[in-house]
């Protein structure tokens, strides 16, 4: 039996917050709910099964609100956020079918990401086990000191951008957790849990990186570049 694929949309939390009162993934942009866009994104991806959104306390109402209106059959469960990412990740996996063998992991406030970016990430983790999203950087770059002083010169397409979204395969996360509990660690992201295993991670090459809001600025800069795309 082929295992299936699950993604899990984090729109809670302090980094996806634009202000302390303010939560991204519930904003609007181009008329549209933020975490609207990864949600049709992934309904649209063929590689994934189920989808499940952590979310805050408060604002879980407004996720089934969101789910309904624009068709996200995919969403099989809403989770409340946990104190960090790790934490809530955790959460999330008792949910997920039995059979779930691969994971991405992804922020609404990324409202860039698309079906095709999912596909890639999907392929790229079941072939290594642990990946993120990268792109490599075709400028022109070097290695400096704090005062700026260049020490090298890297050779080209050796230096990549990285962020989320991420895929990681369930045995990586069992292994990742075996480590946790037997050194008594408290990781905060997945990136760290992931590291403590041991585990190389592998960058899957996008064409673009889908880009974070922080600011109210980004805001109008994300509506821009999805009203061109």
């Amino acid at each position: 039996m082929t295992a299936s694929t699950w993604a899990i949309v984090i729109a809670s939390g302090k980094d996806e917050m634009l202000d302390a009162e303010t939560c991204t993934a519930f904003l609007s942009v181009n008329n549209r709910p933020v975490l609207s866009y990864c949600l049709t994104a992934l309904e649209k991806c063929p590689e994934v099964d189920g989808v499940i959104i952590v979310a805050p306390k408060d604002r879980l109402e407004q996720v089934v609100s969101v789910i309904q209106m624009y068709g996200c059959h995919k969403v099989r469960k809403i989770v409340p956020g946990a104190n960090t990412e790790y934490s809530s990740f955790q959460n999330c996996l008792k949910y997920a079918d039995d059979d779930a063998g691969l994971f991405v992991l992804l922020e609404a406030s990324r409202p860039g990401f698309r079906a095709d970016d999912a596909s890639a990430l999907v392929k790229a983790g079941k072939k290594y086990g642990a990946v993120m999203a990268g792109q490599a950087i075709k400028d022109n770059t070097a290695l400096v000191s704090k005062t700026g002083a260049i020490e090298d010169y890297p050779e080209a397409g050796t230096v990549w951008r990285y962020s989320l979204p991420m895929a990681l395969k369930r045995d990586v996360l069992d292994k990742a957790a075996t480590v946790i509990k037997r050194k008594k660690k408290n990781p905060k992201t997945l990136e760290e849990a992931i590291d403590l295993a041991g585990q190389e991670f592998r960058l899957a090459a996008l064409d673009h990186l889908p880009q974070k809001i922080v600011t109210a600025r980004d805001l109008d800069a994300v509506g821009h570049a999805l009203a061109s795309a």
